[in-house]
């Protein structure tokens, strides 16, 4: 099977294109433009540099990173789930899914 004379003439100019690619790959990049000697000394009209400002700690960490708490899967129908969610939503008592599970769970041991 032998190629077309287009064929070579396309490869050949692929291999032209990797051959700059490669050598922009491998200039150095341009140097970035200096500030003047006066202004990067931080002369007398320079403000002091503030230390940088660290956030408060939040107060509640999810219980993805909390080692008491573990994710599992597990297989609820779907209307079972909408229907939990909404009701939870509507009472407005800050609970999710895995809050009522769980506690559900701990009475069901309890007994």
């Amino acid at each position: 099977m032998s190629k077309k004379p287009d064929d070579a003439a396309k490869i050949a100019g692929l291999a032209s294109i990797l051959k700059v690619g490669n050598r922009q790959k491998e200039m150095p990049p341009p140097p970035s433009p200096a500030l003047p000697p006066e202004e990067s000394a931080g002369g007398w009209d320079t403000p002091p540099a503030l230390p940088a400002a660290r956030r408060a700690p939040k107060a509640r960490v999810g219980k993805y990173r909390d080692p008491n708490f573990h994710h599992y899967g597990i297989y609820l129908r779907k209307e079972t789930h909408k229907r939990a969610n909404r009701r939870l939503e509507d009472t407005e008592t800050g609970k999710d899914l895995s809050d009522l599970l769980q506690e559900l769970l701990e009475q069901w041991l309890a007994s």
